[in-house]
Formats: C-alpha cells, sequence, structure tokens
C-alpha cells in the first residue's frame, strides 16, 4: 500500500494544486468550475493561513489538497468570533465536505 504524506503547500505546487482542483470539479453539476480561482483568491487574501494550506502526497505527486482560512461569523445568534473552514477534495471527486471548527477549540 503507498503511504499518502501530509505536508504544508509550497509555491511551487500551485499550479499542480490548479490542474487537481479543476479535474475534480469538472464533472459537478451544481459548480461554477471556478473552485480553482477561489483557492488562488484566497491565498492573496488577509485570511490565508500558509501553514493551513496543506497538500496531500503519493509517490512525489499531490493527490489531494485542503485549505483551512480564516472566516468571522456575523453575531446573528448567540456565537460570534472566529472559525477555520475548509473543504476537503481529494480523490473523491463526487463527494465535498465542508465543516467549521471554533477557533479556541483547536488553536
Amino acid at each position: 500500500m503507498n503511504e499518502i504524506t501530509i505536508r504544508q503547500e509550497e509555491s511551487a505546487d500551485f499550479k499542480v494544486v490548479f490542474d487537481l482542483i479543476e479535474k475534480a470539479f469538472k464533472s459537478e453539476k451544481f459548480s461554477d468550475h471556478k473552485e480553482q480561482f477561489l483557492v488562488e483568491r484566497l491565498r492573496t487574501s488577509k485570511s490565508f493561513i500558509p501553514k493551513l494550506s496543506l497538500v496531500a502526497v503519493i509517490e512525489n505527486k499531490i493527490v489531494g489538497h485542503i485549505l483551512l482560512t480564516k472566516q468571522e461569523i456575523p453575531k446573528v445568534s448567540s456565537y460570534h468570533g472566529s472559525f477555520y473552514s475548509w473543504t476537503p477534495k481529494e480523490k473523491m471527486p463526487n463527494t465535498i465536505i465542508a465543516l467549521s471548527y471554533r477557533v479556541g477549540d483547536f488553536f
């Protein structure tokens, strides 16, 4: 079985990650097929945290990407604060998982 390595994304990975995301969403019915451009914009935003942009690598090939960014939740209920949100998109082109964690719970 091939070992998966998770490491921080590097600028040299950007093109490979762009292509991976584009391919992963290519046949998604409920997509604008621009998710790869969203990742590019997030990397230049003040919410971007380089240590929380990770790639999964098998045999020196990037096979997955996850990007966590800081998000502010507007006060619409009893809780107001910062969250990190993430949407992994790996070798499951028809599956999208989105979760949010309160900053203080994990960091």
